[in-house]
């Protein structure tokens, strides 16, 4: 499912902060302007840092799944519709095409 509400927002706090930085440091700004722009540019940095962390571990894990064969759940439910909707072998006697017309005798009136 996608978030794009969730992911703008951050992103553009970030932009924000990154070009209030830049304007500081072009224009000059006030002590206490800087150690907010500080302080919100660490917040970003350790929040992008967790974020690195968490992606690398999901690489690491994805790829050990994938060197030891193992099927997700998708190709489960795959495979699972595949064998629903396929001719295969079963338990049943073949009975032929479907029809209308029954091998009854008509009834007498």
């Amino acid at each position: 499912a996608r978030r794009p509400a969730a992911a703008v927002a951050p992103r553009a706090a970030a932009n924000d902060d990154l070009a209030a930085a830049q304007q500081c440091l072009e224009d000059g700004c006030e002590i206490n302007d800087v150690q907010d722009i500080l302080a919100r540019l660490e917040a970003r940095r350790t929040a992008l840092d967790r974020e690195q962390r968490h992606i690398s571990d999901l690489i690491f894990k994805l790829a050990q799944a994938n060197v030891k064969g193992e099927k997700s759940v998708v190709e489960e439910i795959m495979s699972a519709a595949v064998r629903l909707f396929s001719k295969g072998d079963d338990e049943y006697p073949a009975v032929g095409s479907p029809s209308p017309w029954t091998m009854d005798k008509p009834k007498k009136k």
